[in-house]
């Protein structure tokens, strides 16, 4: 193996912890413990890769030790090592998953080195797998933030288009108003020429009527009513125009209607395509809700 692994050796008997540091020391790192409490202060302040403990020590047992190490590092190789025959303890700690292997003692070293490399292999198996859950656990929270990113920027425009909906109600209903103004205004104005237009034509009337009547007064008045009648010419010559005046203001006033109603026509268009806009929305929004 390439990398330089660390192996905790645990053992009340030092003679036993000596033997096997010697005999592993120029292949791995070998850390030494010789009970419970020690092997714990190690274990928490060092990289270890694989424990072997011995069953039976002082104060706390191998099998305890490993299940609590397991509970820390579930990746970290455990081997529990006894010189008695403890088969129920084996069992035991074999069915809970406190151990990967039992060794009695004495050892067989050679044998041993195989079961280290064994042990150390199913170390990296579980480390690898342990990574590839940790990178599909960090892919899945990142889909999650950007799934609720999206939902952001879906609401985000949501409150955008009511907004621009509501802007295009207010235009419209302010050129309508504008519009409804400005067409009373017109008809104001228009039933005012109307009106002025009939009082010129009964002024126009009354006034033949007088040529009619100073045609048939004396002959020497002639002159005179020829002089009012030009006077009445010119004031009805006057009053064409303003007639003329009055009818181009009326077209001026029908542009200017026209003007108002694309206008309108352009608002109602705005808003149709704002609420098209909103329709799409909701169905985008509908269809990520169910998502």
């Amino acid at each position: 193996m390439d990398k330089k692994y660390s192996l905790l050796i645990i053992d009340d008997e030092h003679d036993i912890v000596d033997q096997l540091y010697d005999y592993f020391r120029k292949d791995f790192t070998i850390l030494k413990a010789y009970g419970g409490e020690e092997a714990v202060s190690v274990f928490n302040e060092n990289e270890v890769h694989l424990v072997m403990t011995d069953q039976r020590m002082p104060k706390m047992q191998g099998t305890e030790l490993l299940a609590g190490f397991k509970e820390k590092k579930p990746e970290v190789t455990r081997i529990l090592m006894t010189g008695y025959t403890d088969l129920e303890v084996a069992i035991e700690a074999i069915n809970t998953g406190s151990i990967h292997r039992y060794l009695q003692k004495p050892l067989n070293f050679e044998e041993l080195s195989g079961i280290i490399e064994e042990g150390l292999q199913a170390y990296e198996q579980y480390s690898k797998v342990k990574n590839l859950i940790a990178q599909e656990k960090d892919d899945i929270i990142g889909k999650v933030k950007n799934i609720f990113s999206q939902m952001k920027d879906v609401e985000d425009n949501k409150g955008r288009l009511e907004e621009e909906l509501r802007a295009a109600k207010e235009v419209e209903n302010k050129s309508r108003r504008e519009m409804e103004e400005r067409v009373k205004v017109l008809e104001n104005d228009k039933a005012g020429l109307a009106n002025e237009i009939r009082n010129l034509n009964h002024i126009a009337a009354a006034m033949a009527d007088d040529l009619d009547r100073a045609k048939k007064i004396e002959a020497e008045k002639m002159q005179q009513a020829k002089e009012e009648n030009m006077k009445t010419l010119n004031k009805v010559g006057a009053l064409e125009e303003k007639l003329s005046l009055a009818d181009n203001t009326a077209k001026s006033f029908k542009g200017e209607i026209d003007t108002m109603t694309k206008e309108r026509d352009s608002a109602v268009a705005e808003r149709t395509r704002v609420e098209k806009k909103l329709k799409q929305f909701q169905d985008n929004w509908a269809k990520l809700s169910q998502g």
